[in-house]
């Protein structure tokens, strides 16, 4: 079972983690940030680094009821914009976490994802899943 404050604690130290990876790709050109990679999951670092994001605020979405969809990487088209994006997207996990408690953090409630699909998840793995 998990706590409100364990999952707060590794969400903080997940993200302190991510700011200081987009502080390293700060220093890339922004050629290097946009370049395809073969082989790698997202096709650049930036398309990864948006998804990595966009994943935990729409898997939070999702458990607050709201399908968060957008496909909005070219409205974070430089690794300053990611970071700020990056702030939004902590900031509404922390609000999201702050609300729960241990009961409601760990038992599956009802979700219904962009496809459709009726699921029964409980928070805890959710949030863990997105660090």
């Amino acid at each position: 079972m998990h706590t409100v404050a364990s999952i707060i604690d590794i969400h903080a130290r997940c993200h302190r983690s991510f700011a200081t990876l987009l502080d390293h790709c700060r220093e890339f050109e922004a050629g290097e940030v946009q370049r395809e990679l073969p082989g790698f999951g997202y096709a650049t670092v930036h398309a990864q680094l948006h998804h990595a994001l966009g994943a935990e605020r729409y898997w939070v979405g999702v458990l607050e009821g709201r399908i968060i969809i957008d496909d909005d990487a070219e409205a974070y088209p430089t690794v300053v914009d990611l970071e700020r994006l990056r702030g939004d997207v902590f900031a509404a996990t922390e609000a999201f976490l702050a609300g729960c408690d241990e009961a409601g953090l760990n038992a599956p409630r009802p979700v219904r994802t962009w496809r459709g699909d009726d699921l029964l998840l409980a928070p805890a793995p959710v949030v863990l899943r997105t660090q």
